[in-house]
């Protein structure tokens, strides 16, 4: 087991970290091929494969959505064509994960964020994020509350799980009261509702996002992602948004000017890692 944390992890540590998770990419996109399931690159992954046909260099996770109705499908079809190497894990895999998207672990390896320290999830090897994008309302009001109330109950939910508190004193006051408050299962149902309430807007509102975290900033329209194209990644090529010009514009802004040398570091707070039998793929 090796310990580090984010301004500790060598060049080379990073690069591998990075062929780990293209490794389990790579599996992904041939589950999605093999059965019709729409994925894209997105965020700092999408970022890295226009600006630097691959990772950006410092970029130390992987990241792809789905809309809604191809993460439904991949949910059910991942536990069995993803192979004995991979583990999906999402809050019906695993009953102490509180988040409203899943991700493609690899077994027998570590890959474990400071925040997730004392966790009590079963699996805590390298993974790639893959979020849901849901259909949104174009009332401005009902997001905000949408996206506040979401963070607020992950947040509160890995408290309990997983001792997960806010670096910010007044915050972290307020996961306290608010976790002897406010049950588990109450929490839950309401993410399950409220998705379930959301898909009214597929056919009424050309908006999208995702409910597990950042809403408000995520929100786009639907048009900008319904069509997707291959682009080259690294040693092989993976789906993007054919508009992806709109889309790292939304998020980015001004995308292919670099950021301050100061600001070129991933954003995973990693305090131990081990490549397992992967350390020379």
């Amino acid at each position: 087991m090796r310990n580090t944390v984010k301004s500790e992890l060598s060049r080379q540590d990073l690069r591998q970290v990075q062929k780990i998770m293209l490794y389990i990419m790579k599996r992904i996109h041939a589950v999605c091929v093999e059965h019709n399931i729409k994925y894209w690159l997105d965020y700092g992954s999408l970022l890295g494969a226009i600006r630097h046909d691959g990772f950006i260099p410092w970029d130390d996770d992987m990241d792809i959505c789905m809309m809604r109705e191809d993460y439904d499908k991949f949910c059910e079809i991942a536990p069995q064509c993803l192979g004995d190497e991979f583990f999906w894990q999402d809050k019906h895999s695993e009953i102490g994960f509180c988040f409203e998207f899943g991700k493609v672990r690899l077994k027998n390896t570590v890959y474990m964020e400071y925040a997730w320290s004392k966790t009590k999830l079963s699996q805590i090897g390298f993974f790639v994020d893959v979020f849901p994008m849901d259909p949104f309302p174009e009332n401005v009001k009902l997001i905000k509350y949408l996206d506040r109330k979401s963070v607020l109950y992950s947040g509160l939910l890995n408290y309990k799980e997983h001792n997960m508190i806010s670096s910010n004193c007044f915050y972290a006051i307020i996961q306290i009261i608010m976790s002897l408050l406010l049950s588990q299962k109450r929490m839950r149902k309401w993410f399950t509702n409220t998705v379930q309430y959301l898909q009214q807007f597929k056919t009424t509102s050309p908006l999208v996002s995702k409910l597990c975290m950042d809403t408000e900033r995520d929100i786009c329209f639907r048009s900008s992602l319904e069509k997707v194209i291959l682009k080259k990644f690294e040693d092989t090529e993976f789906y993007i948004p054919e508009k992806y010009e709109e889309r790292l514009t939304q998020l980015f802004g001004d995308y292919m000017k670099l950021p301050p040398e100061n600001k070129r570091f991933g954003h995973h707070s990693i305090e131990k890692f081990d490549f397992g039998k992967y350390a020379n793929i």
